[in-house]
C-alpha cells in the first residue's frame, strides 16, 4: 500500500465514526491550512518529504498550541521518540516498515 493510499483508508475510518478528517500531501500545505482552521487533532508522520515530523510538530505548535499531536514513526529510536514527546505529541505509535 502506497502512502497516499495508507493516508485516504485512515482518513476513510475516521470519517465513517464520525469525525472531520483531511489529508494533505505536504508539510507545507497542511501548515498553510492550520493557519486559516483551527485543528483538534494531527496525526504526523516521522517521515516526510522536506520537514520531517517534528520540525512539523514545531512549526503547528506556534500557529496553534493546543492542537494534539499523535506521531507515527518506522524509527524505533528513543531519541526520535524523545523528540516527539518534547515537542508536545502525547502519543507516538510504531509502524511497521
Amino acid at each position: 500500500m502506497t502512502i497516499p493510499q495508507c493516508c485516504a483508508c485512515f482518513s476513510d475510518c475516521l470519517i465513517q465514526t464520525g469525525l472531520d478528517a483531511q489529508t494533505f500531501d505536504s508539510p507545507e500545505v497542511f501548515l498553510d491550512y492550520a493557519r486559516e482552521h483551527a485543528i483538534t487533532l494531527v496525526v504526523l508522520d516521522f517521515s516526510m518529504p522536506v520537514k520531517n515530523g517534528i520540525e512539523v510538530q514545531k512549526q503547528l505548535r506556534e500557529l496553534s498550541p493546543r492542537t494534539s499531536v499523535v506521531m507515527i514513526t518506522g524509527r524505533e529510536e528513543p531519541a526520535t521518540r524523545a523528540l516527539a514527546l518534547q515537542g508536545g505529541a502525547f502519543r507516538i505509535s510504531s509502524q511497521a516498515v
